[in-house]
């Protein structure tokens, strides 16, 4: 729930409501005609919120664009209870009423009905001339439908509520309806349809999802499976698979526990065996498993049962073998003349009578043969698809829960993993945090006091909240990474290992009431970040030093539940009762030195997984200003996959081929045509960013920093 901001307004707005009022807002600013007098005088937008609910359920009754459903508010004087109207051209006709509330707790009384019915009954006299300028305006579309006999009119309540209308007012209008259709009792010509809070965010989010994926899967050497649902299995052409891919891109995985991975080294080797060996391929690999809503099978020759067959497949997403279509298409792109001898095991099941679970449990059974890492499993929670739909509908940004999506930057949204680790640091007790310092993965964990659940499950979480949290955790890496660079030995191991720690720590030094809201006022807390981590830093130094001694093992304290569990409340209490920091040794001040490359030390030390999307961001503002343009006219320009490979770790996605962080950057710009401003030197490392986590020259730093602890 979002509170409504004002002093002596103790009322709350549901969120449905703040979603609905924020995407009009969003979607119908300036297409909705607001020069008559009384919008004139509409101060607070509560006019424009009433005709832009009237214009969004217009675009949910046609399917037409925003200025089309904006053209077709008559809301005014003289209006006649006649909000908007809209016709299919020829035999049907609504006429909208609606009642805006930016609670959501809107109704229609007897009177409005009333009025209505009034402007039904002028309608149907061609009253145009007691009617206002904008209804007198669509007098011939109105006309062409009366003159119909095959005619319906349906008159259309939008109440921005979530009760149903009451009993008199819906008494009112089915008995003025009754004495209307009378004459036409076999075929009623008047009805109406009434749309509440929730039907109108189900228009917005409806506008949301792309259009269900349609394709023909060729099979040969196939067989119908048994059981209740229609499924088949056989071999296609690893063209076919391709050509899947490149027209529907990662679509074909919405259903999937996660996006394909990029180049790793698993990948890797299915391509290579597609160009080397192509037809051992089917042999060689595990196969694709694809539902649907539905399939029609057709023979490509009736009469003989050997014959290929082509499933017509409405509502196609692959649940198991995304790497396999993304390595088909990557080899089926390199050569396809060598690749076309090459088939895949496919397998197509129809769901669409079966219970919804019934697909996910697919899904999971598809999968556990794989290496899938718990984490991917919160891809199939519902409640991640309900946060993905309000960040869109909030804020609007994008939420991304699957590995292998290109993860959005700074202002663009967050992921999942952000979400889990700034929920876990606002969480009331430490424990998740602590062991989550240990191992992240438990942070995926399910059941009863499973992490995951105790996040997640047991109430909801709004974009707000989570993208508010998230921005100050974000804060909070910025300031520790700046923090850790200034010190060194104990004092930068502590930094680099406490991470979620300090985090911890200083969101519970942060006044955070009402971070759920709407409302909330950010810039207070991201101003007082950077000092309080610090001192929380300096502070869990000291006491680690302190309560353990100065020659103690970072490693083993970490890794020690009891310890940190002590250390948050000392440091807790410490940041917010004692004057500034603890004195610290001199020599964890940083001194400068000549240290080693960052790939060679990333590689050795296994910090980034094979496939791990690699980001590049411009280093300088003059950089930005000459690349963005060509970035943005393909986002892959911006895109590499991780491989531990000491000297090219980066396969650019755009021609598959292995570079240097340095040498792709000055690729970049090459392709670019940057000349004007370009300086004659680049550190790659600071350029290419693992989202979430830093850039490749952070992530190096962090493993030295650790490795001159040791020394």
């Amino acid at each position: 729930m979002a509170a409504q901001k004002g002093p002596g307004n103790p009322k709350r707005v549901p969120l449905a409501a703040w979603q609905v009022r924020r995407a009009i807002e969003r979607e119908f600013g300036g297409l909705i005609s607001m020069t008559d007098p009384a919008a004139l005088r509409d101060s607070n937008g509560q006019m424009f919120r009433t005709r832009a609910a009237a214009a969004l359920v217009v675009r949910g009754l046609l399917g037409c664009d925003n200025a089309t459903a904006g053209q077709s508010v008559t809301d005014g004087f003289q209006d006649e209870g006649i909000d908007a109207v809209a016709t299919d051209g020829n035999s049907r006709l609504w006429l909208i009423q609606s009642k805006w509330s930016d609670f959501g707790d809107q109704s229609l009384s007897v009177t409005d009905i009333n009025t209505l019915l009034v402007g039904l009954r002028k309608v149907q006299r061609r009253e145009f001339d007691q009617l206002n300028e904008r209804l007198q305006a669509k007098e011939k579309e109105i006309v062409r439908v009366l003159d119909n006999p095959h005619r319906t009119i349906t008159l259309v309540l939008v109440v921005m509520g979530v009760q149903k209308l009451s009993v008199a007012a819906m008494r009112r209008l089915d008995e003025q309806l009754a004495d209307y259709n009378r004459i036409n009792r076999d075929r009623p010509i008047i009805g109406y349809r009434v749309f509440l809070l929730n039907d109108l965010r189900d228009i917005l989010r409806d506008a949301l999802q792309e259009q269900p994926i349609s394709l023909t899967v060729k099979m040969k050497s196939w067989h119908r499976m048994s059981g209740h649902l229609e499924a088949y299995q056989g071999e296609v052409a690893v063209g076919s698979v391709a050509a899947w891919q490149e027209q529907h891109g990662n679509r074909l995985f919405e259903k999937n526990l996660r996006k394909p991975l990029g180049s790793t080294e698993v990948n890797l080797g299915m391509v290579n065996t597609l160009l080397q060996e192509p037809e051992n391929f089917g042999a060689l690999n595990n196969g694709i498993t694809m539902l649907c809503e539905s399939l029609v099978p057709n023979l490509f020759d009736p009469s003989d049962p050997e014959s290929s067959v082509g499933l017509v497949v409405q509502g196609a997403s692959i649940v198991n073998g995304a790497q396999t279509v993304s390595a088909v298409s990557e080899a089926v792109r390199r050569d396809a003349l060598k690749t076309r001898v090459a088939h895949v095991s496919v397998k197509v099941i129809a769901v669409g009578n079966a219970p919804a679970s019934f697909g996910v449990q697919i899904t999971q059974a598809s999968n556990k043969q794989n290496q899938v890492e718990l984490r991917d499993f919160v891809a199939l929670d519902s409640r991640q698809a309900d946060i993905e739909d309000d960040f869109r509908l909030s804020l609007p940004q994008r939420y991304v829960v699957k590995r292998g999506e290109v993860p959005p930057q700074g202002a663009e949204g967050c992921t999942v993993d952000e979400a889990a680790k700034a929920l876990a640091c606002v969480h009331s007790e430490p424990d998740i945090v602590i062991r989550a310092t240990a191992d992240s993965d438990l942070l995926w964990e399910q059941g009863s006091l499973g992490a995951y659940s105790i996040l997640f499950q047991r109430h909801p979480r709004s974009a707000f909240e989570i993208w508010n949290l998230v921005q100050i955790q974000r804060a909070i890496g910025v300031a520790l990474s700046d923090s850790g660079e200034r010190r060194r030995d104990r004092a930068a191991s502590v930094a680099d290992r406490g991470d979620l720690l300090i985090a911890y720590i200083v969101m519970k030094t942060l006044p955070l009431s009402g971070v759920a809201s709407p409302d909330f006022d950010i810039e207070p807390q991201l101003a007082a970040v950077p000092a309080i981590t610090s001192l929380a830093l300096d502070w869990l130094v000291g006491h680690i030093d302190a309560e353990y001694g100065p020659n103690s093992s970072i490693t083993n304290t970490f890794a020690i539940p009891q310890r940190l569990t002590r250390l948050v409340e000392m440091v807790t209490a410490s940041v917010k009762d004692v004057d500034g920091p603890p004195q610290l040794p001199e020599n964890y001040r940083r001194t400068r030195t000549r240290r080693p490359n960052a790939t060679p030390t990333l590689v050795d030390a296994s910090r980034i997984k094979d496939g791990t999307t690699i980001i590049y961001q411009p280093g300088t503002s003059g950089e930005q200003n000459a690349l963005q343009t060509w970035l943005d006219d393909d986002p892959r320009r911006s895109q590499a996959s991780w491989l531990n490979d000491r000297a090219k770790p980066l396969l650019w996605a755009i021609d598959g081929r292995q570079y240097s962080p340095t040498g792709l950057t000055y690729h970049l710009w090459d392709l670019a045509q940057w000349a004007e401003g370009r300086p004659q030197a680049a550190q790659g490392p600071a350029r290419w960013l693992v989202p979430g986590e830093g850039t490749l020259a952070d992530l190096a730093a962090e493993i030295l920093d650790r490795q001159e602890d040791v020394d």
